[in-house]
């Protein structure tokens, strides 16, 4: 890996996101909830930071189709996994 990969925005800004997300995960919860909104807020300051744009960031109508069928799987999936605990409780 190059030393210069290393020292750049986006490397360094990966590796405080990591930090703050472990940080949170492992903090008992009066702090772990403070933690989550400051780890919230890195994230959507980082994004705005990066200017890049909606298409960029594949947020576009046809991403957005594609999204939907991937979650409403996503939540059916869900549905029966819960309605399977439920039958066997």
């Amino acid at each position: 890996m190059c030393l210069e990969k290393l020292k750049s925005r986006e490397f360094v800004e990966l590796v405080i996101l990591y930090g703050l997300v472990l940080i949170t995960e492992w903090t008992v919860n009066p702090v772990q909830q403070i933690l989550f909104w400051v780890t919230l807020a890195w994230v959507v300051a980082t994004t705005i930071r990066a200017r890049q744009s909606a298409r960029d960031l594949g947020l576009r109508p046809a991403n957005l189709r594609q999204f939907v069928w991937v979650a409403a799987a996503a939540l059916a999936f869900a549905a029966v996994g819960l309605w399977i605990a439920a039958e066997r409780q």
